[in-house]
């Protein structure tokens, strides 16, 4: 999922852009 920076998840959305780190986030 290359769209977990339109995800509302806060885990996500204060590192979105940071690809690699969402992944291990999520």
């Amino acid at each position: 999922d290359d769209d977990e920076r339109t995800t509302t998840s806060p885990h996500v959305k204060h590192i979105h852009g940071d690809r690699a780190s969402s992944r291990a986030y999520l």
